[in-house]
């Protein structure tokens, strides 16, 4: 019926490794009664129908190639729903934020790196390997800066929050977090490293406009919610793309740091809903 009927949150310790997230998520559930279904939204590349962890950073060790889904079906007793995080805060948007608006449309959420989803028709676009929307990793610069992910030059490298963030500090000697780094836009060394991220921001969403063809951007994670970026980045992006392109919508995530939340609650009502008669 939309909306959640309750919420409870926990820390991960993620640093922990794969078995403690896996014994934490059993814990927390033998709390609740009645619980038919799991909905899981994780960071990492995600095959959902396998429901398998195909690569993850060593933010959680021990990840890559864990089967959490099935882990969890056989401890818990409950059918599991596992989505990539962006692709869930995707899904959270499209069924109770501002993707409500439109058919297609690509999500992306800047932060320690780049997170994405691509929706299509109303639905999430998984590509053949379940993989798809791994947009913080395309290539912006060739043979650019290395990422975490050992490849050199993607995108989150130039384009995510930390990046900007480590651009000042190199710039200015200062370590800040973002809210700090609007708050001195004054300063000419700040404002100047601020309006290259932009520039490199917007250069992605155009390479994707010109791929996909969206209706909308939608963009998340705490920076967007600095004001007029959103305006700034839509007007850099409809300046700067090819004719046909230039109504393209850009809008900030509605539902914040929920969304992932609601995506994973909906993934798990319509797991659900298979599965009944």
């Amino acid at each position: 019926d939309g909306g959640l009927p309750a919420s409870y949150e926990r820390p991960t310790d993620a640093k922990k490794g794969a078995k403690h997230i896996i014994d934490l998520v059993c814990e927390i559930t033998a709390q609740f009664e009645d619980v038919s279904c799991l909905g899981i939204s994780t960071c990492g590349y995600v095959d959902p129908w396998d429901k398998r962890i195909v690569f993850a950073t060593d933010a959680v060790p021990g990840y890559t190639g864990v089967p959490i889904g099935k882990i969890l079906e056989q401890k818990t007793g409950l059918p599991v729903a596992v989505e990539n995080d962006a692709k869930c805060a995707a899904i959270g948007e499209m069924q109770e934020g501002n993707g409500m608006k439109y058919n297609h449309f690509l999500f992306l959420s800047y932060g320690t790196g780049i997170g994405g989803a691509i929706a299509l028709n109303g639905a999430i676009h998984h590509g053949s390997h379940g993989l798809a929307g791994a947009l913080g990793h395309m290539t912006v610069h060739a043979d650019g800066l290395e990422c975490t992910c050992g490849r050199r030059g993607c995108y989150e490298r130039y384009a995510s929050t930390n990046a900007l963030l480590s651009s000042i500090e190199d710039r200015t000697g200062v370590a800040m977090n973002g809210r700090e780094a609007f708050a001195h836009s004054g300063d000419k060394r700040i404002r100047r490293e601020i309006d290259l991220w932009i520039d490199e921001v917007t250069a992605g969403l155009i390479s994707l406009a010109n791929i996909f063809d969206p209706s909308a951007f939608i963009l998340g994670g705490g920076v967007m919610e600095q004001e007029n970026l959103i305006q700034e980045i839509g007007k850099r992006l409809n300046g700067r793309t090819i004719g046909g392109f230039t109504d393209i919508a850009v809008c900030r995530a509605k539902l914040g740091n929920t969304a992932g939340l609601y995506g994973a609650y909906h993934n798990a009502m319509s797991l659900l809903s298979e599965k009944q008669p």
